[in-house]
């Protein structure tokens, strides 16, 4: 079964329906109604509502939708895998049969611009949308609306090699290869490219030469920042650092308790566009080396967890969402203290860390106890 927590916006109770503040400070639990033994396999989050698909097969949402999508929706399909189009809900089955909820149901989608294209990821967040096909290349998605019908127009972007995972931006997109290698493309205006520029890169995806050498195994990727986890555990941080979302020194902070001393050799190390990737470490423990296990990304703010199942935040802090209990925003990576967080006795792998916009869920898998006869 598992168990869910979560912080931050609340003001359509996409969280809890228990409260009704629109700011949840610190992790709470969150009940689903799932059964003994079901288990949730995927989480996506827009501004308004949350997705959840279980291992049954089974669509939970909660919040609001513009298009009047709630908890009693069910596909016409088994689905399989769920991504966030805008305020869209994209559902999948395990032929990559596509259905997307709009107007009130569920239409279907007809893929054209690519023969025999079968999808079995498909990634989205606000207009960018790339699935991955069953050869392991990336495909480009341009959704085209009718009035009784939906068609995905698709572009492949052949690299060369074999394509595991992706993560969208706003107006920029990360891609892992199974290599370790990192792409990239689309909009630059923040470094959110990694190519140590603010230039977009058009067309094609780019390697990012500075994470050449050490491979990635995780991509993550906020409104406007980026992150890579390496094979070591170490955390790779780029892009806009406006409200200190990449855990570097910001000028901008609207906490007066953790805002930028007067020292003047401080400012100067302050960052707020940093376009090429940067080592970013957690604060140190004298009792254990800190390897960073997964990484999450919100639109301005950011949630890693380490190999030994605590978890550290940073950045944007307005609805709550590091989980610290109070609203401040945080230039550093700053661990979600024993009484914000629930009592953790599990390995890394049991565990999965989703960031919305302005939300940081927190899922446990947990395992079955055998009792002795």
């Amino acid at each position: 079964m598992s168990e869910v927590w979560a912080c931050g916006f609340n003001g359509f109770s996409q969280l809890t329906a228990d409260s009704i503040e629109s700011k949840i400070k610190t992790l709470q639990a969150i009940h689903l109604g799932l059964e003994d033994k079901e288990k949730l396999t995927e989480c996506e989050i827009s501004w308004s509502f949350i997705a959840w698909l279980t291992d049954q097969h089974r669509l939970i949402t909660c919040g609001f939708s513009p298009d009047k999508l709630d908890a009693s929706v069910k596909p016409a399909l088994q689905a399989t895998t769920i991504s966030v189009l805008s305020s869209h809900l994209i559902v999948m089955d395990s032929n990559s049969t596509l259905q997307e909820w709009r107007h009130g149901h569920f239409m279907h989608v007809s893929l054209k611009g690519v023969e025999n294209f079968k999808p079995k990821q498909i990634h989205s967040k606000e207009m960018n949308c790339v699935a991955i096909s069953e050869e392991n290349v990336p495909v480009e998605i341009s959704p085209v609306y009718h009035q009784s019908s939906i068609e995905y127009i698709c572009k492949p972007l052949p690299l060369g090699c074999a394509i595991r995972s992706v993560a969208c931006g706003v107006d920029h997109v990360l891609m892992l290869s199974d290599f370790g290698s990192v792409f990239s493309y689309g909009s630059g205006s923040r470094g959110q490219t990694g190519h140590g520029t603010t230039e977009d890169i058009c067309g094609q995806p780019k390697v990012i030469e500075a994470l050449e050498g050490v491979r990635m195994v995780l991509i993550a990727s906020g409104n406007w920042h980026s992150a890579a986890v390496s094979e070591f555990g170490d955390l790779y941080m780029w892009g806009w650092n406006e409200c200190g979302q990449l855990g570097i020194l910001c000028r901008k902070n609207l906490d007066h308790e953790f805002k930028i001393t007067d020292d003047c050799s401080e400012k100067n190390d302050a960052v707020t566009i940093q376009a090429l990737p940067y080592l970013v470490l957690p604060p140190d423990d004298k009792e254990e080396d800190i390897v960073v296990a997964k990484v999450a990304c919100g639109a301005r703010h950011t949630a890693v967890l380490t190999n030994c199942c605590k978890l550290f935040t940073c950045g944007w802090n307005g609805y709550g969402q590091l989980g610290l209990g109070d609203c401040y925003n945080r230039d550093r990576l700053t661990y979600v203290q024993d009484q914000h967080l629930p009592s953790l006795k599990c390995q890394p792998e049991q565990l999965d860390i989703y960031c919305g916009s302005w939300n940081t869920i927190l899922v446990l898998q947990k395992t079955e106890t055998k009792t002795e006869t």
